[in-house]
């Protein structure tokens, strides 16, 4: 390999010196402090800025994947919001009127009944809680 090498560069040395290798990171110094200025002007507008997470990276030219490694980097830690469901009252005994229910069913009504969790509700309409991340210091 050598030999062809020298035949073909004149040279046994690395002529891609320079070239070649791992690109230059972008968690720069100047990159965090980009990134925490954009975090802490964040803090201060409304909570209901649709899709503020990707406006973020798009307005400062970083990968996804770099952003979320300088925000870990500066000591940040992204929320999700959860969702929980709003009980009422009157929730309370409609899920005891079910359950009695359920538990006066015979063997065989049980073997006839499907219960499934495959369907997703809500009663303000869809929400995605993976575009919806908040950061806050750990």
């Amino acid at each position: 390999r050598l030999v062809k090498k020298w035949y073909k560069d004149h040279t046994v040395h690395n002529v891609n010196r320079g070239r070649s290798g791992r690109k230059p990171s972008v968690n720069t110094v100047e990159n965090q402090e980009r990134v925490r200025a954009q975090l802490n002007a964040e803090a201060l507008m409304s909570a209901d800025t649709p899709n503020a997470t990707t406006a973020r990276r798009n307005d400062l030219g970083i990968s996804p994947a770099s952003f979320s490694r300088i925000v870990r980097t500066i000591g940040y830690k992204p929320y999700r919001i959860s969702k929980v469901p709003a009980l009422a009252p009157t929730n309370k005994e409609e899920r005891v009127r079910f359950s009695n229910w359920i538990l006066s069913m015979t063997d065989d009504d049980l073997k006839h009944t499907v219960f499934s969790d495959e369907s997703y509700f809500t009663l303000t309409g869809c929400f995605n809680k993976q575009n919806n991340v908040k950061y806050a210091l750990k």
